[in-house]
């Protein structure tokens, strides 16, 4: 076995240096390694995976076909010297070999999908799609000229957060937000950021205290300055400094979906039933009480501020079927809620 000759040595338009290196006559042949059986195994589980899903798009994850593909590709390395080809990246280079045809699609295919949960997303929560529309993957592979395939995958996604529905024979209808959606989140919101400004009014830090009241600052010049998407994100960080003072990832992370499963289907108290200025006023007592120390405040400010806002979204959701409950619907709640220490009973 050696260099095949004077081209043995070549360099690619990306800078690689490959070597070619052939058997030499007489030699017999090397029999199939287990890296190529491997390979062939595993492209024909992509292959009957994907046709799989084809045919029903729910059998099987997409995320499970992509996880193959990528797990093949350390065995398609092996492979490649199998076949007697080796690359040598020039220096500081990207090391990695790269990707086949195989991969190179099946990444463009997850890319689109992306792209098209991205756009749906938006045209949701912009109202372009308004709640309760009806709309065929046709007409929606051909507005956003792509496939049907990427358009089915990133319906399924959306159905799993909630924002859309499917109904069979028919098409993807837009859910909107209902009086039992807005609050059942905002329930389960009471119970843990409630306890969660308790304790932070105990145990937050001095840079804790201080993060804190960056962010209201930073939600009274966006709100001076009329900038509603400034707003949001201070709004929505100071929350989540609240609740990083608990210490409790889970935590965190359910609220943080709790949040989005109301905001991205476009249900928003801002200019519908009150402006900047107004939100900002709930805010600042929470954080003037956990700069103070005073758990006892801190729970009742928050909670205020969780009931306001849910009040005013049940009230913007209410049909005749699904009508808005009467005030003090969160007060089955409070004796279960977070009672500081020393306090002889729970938040009035």
């Amino acid at each position: 076995m050696g260099l095949s000759g004077p081209d043995s040595c070549s360099v690619t338009s990306g800078g690689w240096v490959v070597v070619r290196v052939e058997v030499g006559v007489g030699v017999p042949a090397d029999p199939p390694s287990q890296a190529a059986t491997n390979v062939s195994a595993t492209s024909d589980n992509i292959t009957r995976k994907q046709r799989d899903f084809m045919q029903s798009p729910r059998r099987i994850p997409m995320g499970d076909v992509v996880g193959q593909a990528f797990r093949a590709a350390p065995l398609r390395r092996d492979l490649v010297h199998q076949h007697h080809t080796i690359s040598f990246p020039p220096k500081g280079a990207d090391r990695t070999v790269p990707a086949s045809g195989e991969e190179n699609a099946m990444a463009a295919r997850v890319t689109t999908t992306d792209r098209v949960l991205a756009s749906l997303r938006e045209s949701i929560l912009s109202g372009e799609f308004p709640a309760g529309s009806l709309h065929s993957i046709y007409r929606l592979a051909d507005l956003l000229e792509v496939s049907r395939t990427p358009v089915r995958e990133a319906v399924l996604r959306l159905a799993d957060l909630g924002l859309v529905t499917i109904e069979r024979n028919r098409g993807v209808r837009i859910r909107g937000v209902s009086v039992t959606d807005v609050r059942s989140v905002f329930e389960l919101r009471l119970m843990i950021e409630v306890p969660a400004a308790a304790y932070a009014a105990a145990h937050a830090t001095d840079d804790d205290v201080r993060l804190l009241e960056a962010e209201l600052d930073g939600m009274r010049d966006a709100a001076t300055a009329g900038d509603e998407s400034a707003f949001t994100v201070h709004d929505r960080a100071l929350h989540e400094t609240i609740g990083a003072v608990l210490g409790n990832q889970r935590a965190q992370h359910e609220v943080a979906a709790l949040r989005d499963s109301i905001q991205t289907r476009g249900a928003s108290t801002l200019h519908r039933s009150r402006g900047m200025p107004e939100i900002l006023g709930e805010h600042v007592p929470i954080v003037t009480a956990i700069a103070a120390r005073d758990a006892t405040a801190a729970a009742r400010h928050m909670e205020e501020h969780l009931v306001s806002t849910a009040s005013l979204l049940m009230a913007q959701a209410a049909t005749p079927d699904d009508p808005a409950p009467e005030s003090g619907w969160a007060d089955r709640l409070r004796p279960h809620l977070y009672v500081p220490d020393g306090a002889a009973s729970p938040p009035e």
